[in-house]
């Protein structure tokens, strides 16, 4: 039998588990609760939890330090069932961080993700939202800060090219601290769970890299999101 084991880790494991074996191949840039897992010892990889954008937050009318993005489920080739691994890091965070009302997720269809990790953990489908505009410079991806403070400085923009992201399936899960008049809200947002359209690795986006390669000293206390 598999023995699973997860811990709040350093910001270098969860950025070398991010830039191998997920997608977007970054740790987000802003505060993290960070959770390595590991497989009979061997590190395979982390799930990373972060403060969602304010419109999030306005659209479900929860405080900043109440709710939670799950923002990364970088993982290498593993044995445990993902919504398993989930499950167990959400029981760390909330032991941890009470407080938490809401946590949401998304799942990038561009990535051929429809959610059904989520759908496994009986995580609740709130409907599907669009990235928004994304942009780029020939086929090097820009940021939108990037474009924005060149338009600002009345820079050339003419050969930044303009694009709308992809659409992204929404999922929410209460938090120990839940509300009823959250939970109202929330059901008023519930749809039927989408369906798969095309195979797809729904885990994390990993690609093929053995796990092991961070030592147990990356087990490192992190501070937690929400505490306040």
């Amino acid at each position: 039998m598999t023995k699973l084991h997860l811990a709040y880790c350093s910001g270098e494991a969860a950025k070398f588990a991010c830039s191998n074996w997920h997608y977007s191949r970054k740790l987000p840039s802003f505060k993290t609760a960070r959770f390595g897992v590991w497989e009979d010892e061997n590190f395979i990889g982390a799930v990373v939890f972060s403060h969602p954008l304010p419109p999030l937050r306005k659209t479900f009318g929860v405080q900043k330090m109440r709710i939670v993005e799950l923002s990364r489920v970088a993982l290498a080739e593993h044995k445990t069932p993902v919504s398993r691994i989930l499950a167990v890091a959400l029981r760390l965070l909330f032991e941890t961080n009470p407080k938490i009302e809401l946590v949401i997720s998304f799942a990038d269809t561009e990535q051929g993700h429809h959610g059904g990790v989520y759908q496994a953990g009986g995580w609740l489908y709130t409907g599907a939202q669009s990235s928004g505009p994304r942009y780029r410079d020939g086929l090097k991806p820009m940021h939108s800060r990037v474009y924005h403070q060149m338009r600002r400085e009345q820079k050339n923009t003419d050969h930044i090219v303009r694009y709308e992201g992809s659409v992204k399936h929404r999922y929410v899960k209460f938090g120990p601290a839940a509300s009823s008049g959250l939970e109202g809200r929330v059901k008023q947002m519930l749809k039927s769970y989408p369906k798969r359209t095309k195979p797809s690795s729904e885990a994390s986006g990993f690609r093929s890299v053995e796990g092991g390669a961070i030592p147990t000293r990356a087990l490192q206390s992190s501070q937690v999101v929400a505490n306040g």
